[in-house]
């Protein structure tokens, strides 16, 4: 059996349980034009012939019966650092919700620029009115961000972009209200 995409990705989720993939000789993950990463929120365990290593939050730890070679030119031990990571959040399929939505920012215009602006791989997060986090990941080459579900009908916020947040308010100033002064207002009142 084969899989291709000429185009496009291809998305695997087992969304409440595992995934398994057995072969009976070799495995191969390989990324022709990229790079390969593996995440895990609990551990990452690489085991052969007894020889392991493990991976987790409180550090890292390695063993071996027989020898460990470590071979380069210059060893360097700096500071601890620590990468984190953002695990996308899966729909819960026990309780089936009467909700869903997705956001389709893809013609939303850039605020310094104005120009229509390529949103794809910006990092979102979706908030319901008590400020759950439902819903983070990246928005893809669609403009689109992932499904998120709720139990009924609400406002929800989203946060667009890491770093600084801009908050644009239009504000309208009656007449009898605007100063003499007030060159930031033009002659409707706004800013």
């Amino acid at each position: 059996m084969k899989l291709f995409a000429s185009k496009g990705k291809i998305e695997i989720q087992a969304q409440s349980d595992e995934i398994h993939a057995v072969a009976d000789k070799n495995l191969t993950i390989t990324s022709v034009n990229g790079k390969v990463e593996i995440n895990a929120k609990e551990a990452i365990l690489l085991k052969s012939g007894g020889s392991y290593l493990r991976i987790g939050p409180l550090g890292i730890e390695s063993g071996t019966l027989g020898e460990i070679h470590w071979k380069a030119d210059k060893f360097s031990l700096q500071g601890p650092a620590a990468l984190l990571q953002r695990f996308p959040i899966l729909p819960h399929h026990s309780s089936t919700k009467n909700f869903s939505q997705k956001l389709d920012i893809s013609q939303f215009s850039s605020i310094e620029t104005g120009v229509i602006q390529n949103w794809r791989n910006v990092e979102y997060e979706i908030h319901n009115s008590q400020g759950r986090l439902l819903g983070h990941g990246v928005i893809n080459s669609e403009g689109l961000t992932q499904r998120v579900f709720t139990d009924e009908e609400e406002g929800l916020s989203a946060l667009i972009g890491s770093g600084s947040w801009y908050i644009v308010e239009e504000i309208e100033v009656p007449e009898d209200e605007m100063l003499r002064d007030s060159n930031y207002l033009d002659q409707e009142g706004q800013i």
